[in-house]
C-alpha cells in the first residue's frame, strides 16, 4: 500500500522549548475510502523522526491541518463522514493530543483561481477557534474553547448563502446573507449577535471601527447618484447619518499607528475630494484637494 506524505514547515514556532523551529510530516494511508492520518515531528538537520502519534482516520480526504496564526497548538482537521468531522487539538511542544472533538463539517465554497476556501479564526488572545461548519438550513459558526478542547458555542446562521469575515478592528465576526443581502454582526467578546441589518438596494457595508458599523446610503441614478455614511452604534442599536454627501461611494481607511478611521469623499463633480476624520457618530473634515476620479 503507497504512503503519501504531505511535509509542513513551521518556523520559528513560540513554543516553552529550548528549540523554536520545529519540522512537521503529516502522513496519510489511503485504505477504501478512508486514510489513516499520522504527524512526526523530524529532526531538523538530519530529518529523521523524533517522534510521531496516530491521528483519527478521515472519510475520502486526508486529514489537514488547518492554516492559522502562530501558537502552541496544531489544529487537524478530518472528515468523518458526509455531514461530520473531528478536530483534533495538538500540543507542538511535545507532540501529545489536548483534545479530539465531533463537529459538523467545515463550509467551503469554490473560488476562481483559487480553490476551495473555508472560514476558520484563532482569536486574537488565542483562546478561541471560530469555524464555519455545516451546510444549506444547518449553518453555524462554532467557537471551540482552544484550552478545554469543548464547543462553547455554537451560532446558528442563514440557511442561505453566506460569505464571513472579521473586522478591520478584529472585534467582530461579519456574515453577510448574500441571498437576502442581509448583514449580521457578532461580538467575539461575547459571541453574541448584536446586530442585523437588511442592506437592501440603496445601502452598502463600509467598515466597522471602534463598536460602530458605518454604512454607505445613496439615492438616484448614475451619474447623479448621492452618497451619505450612516453610523450604527453596536453597543445600543443608535442610528446617526452624516450630513456631508459625496457624489462617488465613500472609501475609508484606518492609519496604522492611530488607528484613526478617514473618509474619502468627493464633491463638485468629481472634481474636489475631501478628506476627513471619523469617531463615533462625529465626522471632521479634515482638507479638500482638487482631483478628477473616474
Amino acid at each position: 500500500m503507497k504512503m503519501k506524505s504531505t511535509f509542513m514547515l513551521l518556523a520559528l514556532v513560540v513554543i516553552p522549548a529550548a528549540n523554536a523551529t520545529q519540522f512537521f510530516a503529516l502522513n496519510h494511508q489511503k485504505d477504501g475510502k478512508s486514510y489513516n492520518n499520522q504527524i512526526s515531528e523530524l529532526d531538523k538537520n538530519s530529518g529523521q523522526t523524533l517522534t510521531s502519534i496516530e491521528l483519527n482516520p478521515s472519510y475520502r480526504l486526508p486529514a489537514e491541518k488547518l492554516e492559522l496564526p502562530i501558537n502552541p497548538y496544531m489544529f487537524i482537521y478530518a472528515n468523518t463522514d458526509k455531514n461530520t468531522a473531528t478536530l483534533q487539538i495538538i500540543n507542538k511542544a511535545d507532540l501529545t493530543q489536548v483534545k479530539s472533538l465531533k463537529t459538523d463539517q467545515l463550509n467551503t465554497r469554490l473560488l476562481p483561481a483559487v480553490g476551495l476556501v473555508s472560514f476558520k479564526y484563532l482569536t486574537q488572545d488565542q483562546n478561541h477557534l471560530v469555524l464555519h461548519t455545516g451546510y444549506k438550513k444547518n449553518q453555524f459558526l462554532t467557537v471551540i474553547d482552544v484550552h478545554t478542547g469543548m464547543i462553547s458555542n455554537k451560532i446558528p446562521i442563514s440557511k442561505n448563502k453566506n460569505t464571513i469575515e472579521i473586522s478591520s478592528d478584529q472585534k467582530y465576526v461579519l456574515v453577510n446573507n448574500t441571498s437576502r443581502d442581509e448583514l449580521t454582526v457578532i461580538d467575539l467578546s461575547t459571541f453574541k449577535v448584536v446586530m442585523t441589518s437588511q442592506l437592501g438596494k440603496f445601502r452598502n457595508f463600509g467598515i466597522i471601527h471602534n463598536d460602530y458599523l458605518y454604512l454607505t446610503k445613496f439615492k438616484g441614478k448614475h451619474p447623479k447618484q448621492k452618497y451619505w455614511i450612516q453610523a450604527l452604534n453596536l453597543k445600543n442599536s443608535e442610528k446617526s447619518n452624516f450630513t456631508q454627501e459625496s457624489l462617488t461611494n465613500p472609501i475609508f481607511a484606518v492609519t496604522p499607528k492611530s488607528g484613526q478611521l478617514l473618509s474619502l469623499t468627493t464633491t463638485e463633480r468629481r472634481k474636489v475630494a475631501v478628506l476627513s476624520n471619523i469617531t463615533g457618530n462625529q465626522i471632521n473634515e479634515l482638507g479638500s484637494y482638487q482631483m478628477k476620479i473616474n
